[in-house]
């Protein structure tokens, strides 16, 4: 099995049992080109969930970020998934702190994860859900 093929079962993996998609979901993808691989993994996954995909691929000219780019924030509106998947640079730390604020005042509802498979098996209580009507806006970010 290719490199590529790991990183699509991995990231199926990962979006089916962190995000469990629906086709109505809309997703952003923030990446760069030394993750790029990874980002086009997962996009292909969600596709292949039936999502609506956009990516935006932050240029080595454009770096160090200190503010979000318009183009990009203009992506963001109606997106219910966002992936980072980007290098760190500390000289992005400022971008970063206002990218995720920026998520998480307008787009984010953090949806609650099931109970544990354990605690299902043991007939325990499992993490506690949020209702839907207390979460704040319309998303999930990771």
């Amino acid at each position: 099995m290719n490199k590529q093929n790991e990183m699509l079962i991995a990231a199926s993996g990962a979006i089916e049992n962190i995000f469990m998609p629906i086709t109505s979901d809309k997703v952003l993808i923030l990446t760069d080109k030394h993750s790029i691989s990874i980002a086009q993994a997962f996009k292909d996954s969600f596709i292949k969930y039936g999502c609506v995909v956009d990516s935006f691929v932050i240029e080595d000219e454009m770096r160090p970020l200190k503010e979000i780019p318009a183009s990009l924030e203009k992506l963001l509106r109606g997106k219910t998934i966002v992936l980072n998947i980007i290098k760190a640079y500390s000289e992005e730390i400022p971008f970063r702190i206002k990218w995720i604020f920026k998520i998480r005042k307008y787009y984010c509802v953090c949806k609650p994860h099931p109970r544990p498979l354990s605690s299902r098996r043991r007939g325990g209580k499992g993490l506690p859900s949020i209702p839907h009507s207390q979460a704040a806006g319309k998303g999930r970010v990771r």
